[in-house]
Parts: structure tokens; sequence; C-alpha cells
């Protein structure tokens, strides 16, 4: 059987889960800040996946000594973030990205931090 899905709406949009995994569509919203960005995020258990599908999107990773690096989506490729990495997920005002994620990534599994200094999204980097 053959299931469609479109993105709705601004944010986090899943249109697929199993007891495995959990398909999103993310746009533009608060979430994903399109100018900088004060907090960041580590999942414990599982990877992360993004695909850039339209617009522009940069992915911010930062080790535990604070060391700061940002990495521009090409169209149509896959970025890993593997799990307890620190990171946070920029987009453009018309990005569209799909999210890959394990089905039971949530805040019991995830962990939040605040930036000592919010980071300013360069953009227009070369790809990663």
């Amino acid at each position: 059987m053959l299931q469609v899905s479109e993105p709705t709406g601004s944010g986090f949009h899943p249109f697929v889960k199993t007891d495995r995994f959990l398909c999103a569509f993310a746009t533009s919203a608060p979430t994903y800040p399109t100018e900088r960005v004060s907090t960041v995020k580590r999942h414990v258990e599982t990877d992360e996946v993004f695909v850039l599908l339209r617009g522009e999107a940069n992915v911010l990773t930062v080790d535990d000594g604070g060391t700061q690096e940002e990495c521009a989506l090409k169209l149509g490729t896959a970025y890993t973030v593997t799990k307890n990495t620190w990171h946070a997920l920029g987009l453009s005002v018309d990005a569209l990205v799909v999210i890959v994620e394990g089905a039971d990534t949530g805040t019991a599994n995830t962990q939040t931090q605040i930036l000592h200094k919010p980071y300013v999204w360069k953009r227009r980097l070369s790809e990663c």
C-alpha cells in the first residue's frame, strides 16, 4: 500500500511512525531559528538524520569542549547527527527538511543546553 504525505504548516510534522523510527517534515518555525540559535540539544539513545528538500538549512554541532561547527546542508544529501552530539537545526523561511529519528526520541532521552552566547548563523558556507 502507498501512503502519500505532504508538509502542512510550520514546525515539526511527523508523517510516518513505526515501532523503530519516525519521519517528519520540518519547516521554518521558532523551533528552527532563521537568524540565531540560543540552545542546542542531544539525543542520548539515537542518531538523527536530516535531508534538505528545499531552501537552505544549516546544522550547528557543539562538542563537549564548546567548539562549534556549522554545516550548510546540500539539497538531497543525508546528514546524520550521531547520538550524544549537541546540535541545532536552522532553516530559511522557505526550507523543507525531512527528519528521521528513533521512534522513541523525546524529552525523556533528549538533553537541552543553553549556549553561553547565542550563535548567529553564517549561512552560505561551503557545504560539508
